[in-house]
């Protein structure tokens, strides 16, 4: 599993080709790890990114599209891929584009990338997703970091706070839960 990473005067942040995953984020004065490191008792994930699809389908990861039927895997494609790393000074980008074998489970072409940045203290993610077919592609984009929290042993979860720069509109999508399955196409 190729493993790059970045690095400044305070933080070093490794990635795993694999998904394009963190692999750490982690304070190079202190040693203190931020990034949850997997654990099968809670949970062995650690910050895998779920597109073209989020969670499954309601028919157990099979769906149809324009009278063919296709099947992915929970929380879809990129999560089970090595993605080509692409490092720069101060950057790294990761890029997944579509195959034979992955239009076999999504009839979609697509270039998919994500950036990460590190600055002084942040670490700055950034997905790009191209449609670069010919008709209208559906698709969900989805993150699920881990963090470990709490970080210090005189810490309870109830101490954290997440908050976001600025302020932000979302909305909830409810599909049809009648329906076992849904046909797009």
């Amino acid at each position: 599993e190729a493993i790059v990473h970045l690095e400044n005067e305070r933080y070093i942040a490794t990635f795993t080709a694999q998904d394009g995953e963190i692999e750490s984020f982690k304070n190079k004065e202190t040693g203190m790890e931020y990034m949850w490191q997997g654990d099968e008792t809670y949970w062995k994930g650690k910050n895998p990114t779920l597109f073209p699809l989020i969670r499954s389908t309601f028919d157990h990861g099979n769906y149809t599209i324009d009278g063919k039927t296709y099947h992915m895997k929970n929380h879809s494609l990129v999560r089970y891929e090595d993605l080509e790393v692409k490092t720069q000074k101060d950057k790294i980008i990761m890029v997944l584009d579509s195959n034979p074998k992955l239009l076999a489970k999504y009839p979609f072409e697509f270039h998919y990338e994500i950036e990460y940045v590190l600055h002084y203290n942040c670490l700055n993610i950034t997905y790009r997703i191209t449609n670069t077919g010919k008709r209208d592609m559906p698709f969900m984009l989805g993150a699920h970091p881990g963090f470990n929290c709490p970080l210090c042993e005189d810490e309870v979860y109830e101490d954290y706070t997440f908050c976001l720069s600025k302020h932000e509109h979302m909305e909830q999508l409810v599909f049809d839960h009648e329906k076992k399955s849904r046909t797009a196409g």
